[in-house]
C-alpha cells in the first residue's frame, strides 16, 4: 500500500490516507476481472468534495481521481450547490464544521 501523510498545515489535523495499489487486489480477495470491474464502476461515480480547507479538499479530490472516481471540488456551501446543479454527484464528502 502507498501511504500519504498530512504535511504542512494539515499536520495538526493528524490525518493519514492509505490507497490500495493494483498489487493489493489479492489481499482484498479480488480476482483481476473483479478488480477491473470495480475500477469501471468507480469511473462512473461522481463525487463532490466540499471543504473550506482548500488543501484538504484538493488533496481528497486528487486521491479520489487517482483511484478512478470522477471528483469535483468546492470550497463552500454555495459553490457546492452551484456545482451540484450541473455535476449531479452520486456522493458528497463534506466538512460538517464549515
Amino acid at each position: 500500500m502507498r501511504k500519504a501523510n498530512g504535511g504542512g498545515r494539515l499536520r495538526a489535523h493528524g490525518w493519514e490516507v492509505f490507497l490500495a495499489d493494483e498489487f493489493d487486489r489479492h489481499a482484498l480477495g479480488l480476482s483481476a476481472s473483479e478488480s477491473d470491474s470495480a475500477g469501471e464502476d468507480r469511473a462512473r461515480l461522481k463525487v463532490l468534495v466540499v471543504d473550506d480547507e482548500r488543501l484538504l479538499a484538493d488533496t481528497t479530490s486528487a486521491i479520489l481521481r487517482s483511484a478512478g472516481f470522477h471528483a469535483r471540488t468546492a470550497y463552500g456551501g454555495w459553490e457546492a450547490l452551484e456545482i451540484a446543479r450541473t455535476f449531479h454527484p452520486d456522493c458528497l464528502l463534506t466538512d460538517v464544521m464549515m
